[in-house]
C-alpha cells in the first residue's frame, strides 16, 4: 500500500474519520467514484490520510452492476487505490 500513499510517512496522518461540508466519511463507507455506462465505479473507504493539508481516501474499487432489479450488486474484482477528496 506504500505505493498509493507515496510519499514521506512523516508527513501524513491516519484520520478516524473526517467531517468535509457536513458529510462525515469513515472507514466502512461506499463512495460514488464515477460511473461506467449504467454501472457505478464504487470504493470502500478504508483508510483517511491527511497530507499536506489534503484528505486523501485510500479505497477498494470495485464497480457496482445496475442489476434492472432495483439494485446493484458489486463485481469481485476489486482494485486499490489513493484517491483525494478534491477528485
Amino acid at each position: 500500500m506504500q505505493h498509493i500513499l507515496n510519499s514521506d510517512p512523516s508527513s501524513r496522518h491516519i484520520l478516524k474519520s473526517v467531517d468535509i461540508h457536513g458529510m462525515s466519511y469513515s472507514p466502512g463507507l461506499w463512495v460514488v467514484l464515477g460511473c461506467n455506462g449504467q454501472d457505478f465505479v464504487v470504493g470502500e473507504i478504508l483508510l483517511i490520510v491527511i497530507q499536506e493539508e489534503r484528505i486523501k481516501f485510500i479505497v477498494k474499487k470495485c464497480v457496482a452492476e445496475n442489476t434492472h432489479q432495483g439494485y446493484y450488486r458489486t463485481l469481485q474484482n476489486a482494485t486499490y487505490q489513493g484517491v483525494l477528496y478534491d477528485d
